[in-house]
């Protein structure tokens, strides 16, 4: 009889946590500018971005002001993959990531779900 339960029960939450971790995978996708002009592409799992920090380009490139996108790095937990994009596309990256914190809270809350802990 429990076992019959169980089953049953994980049938139907597997749809509640199935909404929840799509989420998970999400890639941003941005445009790279290094300070010499080349442009660029990359994506990311949005949950894998650091942070988003300042630096400006050295001579003889002008002294621009650049942003430095900090991922954490696959293969190194103390490292990070950086990638340098315009301010207007960090700005962009933020912007997409304020909007991914929201949905992901609002799926949260309407959940469903039970979180059962082991």
């Amino acid at each position: 009889m429990i076992r019959v339960v169980i089953f049953i029960l994980s049938f139907t939450l597997l749809p509640c946590f199935g909404s929840i971790t799509w989420a998970d995978d999400y890639l941003v996708t941005f445009q790279t500018t290094d300070c010499n002009g080349d442009v660029g592409f990359g994506s990311v799992e949005i949950n894998k971005i650091y942070k988003i920090e300042t630096m400006k380009c050295d001579p003889p490139h002008g002294e621009e002001v650049r942003k430095h996108v900090l991922v954490s790095s696959r293969t190194d937990i103390t490292e990070y993959d950086v990638f340098t994009v315009s301010v207007e596309e960090a700005e962009r990256i933020s912007i997409e990531m304020k909007e991914y914190m929201r949905i992901r809270r609002d799926l949260l809350e309407r959940s469903d779900g039970v979180i059962i802990k082991h």
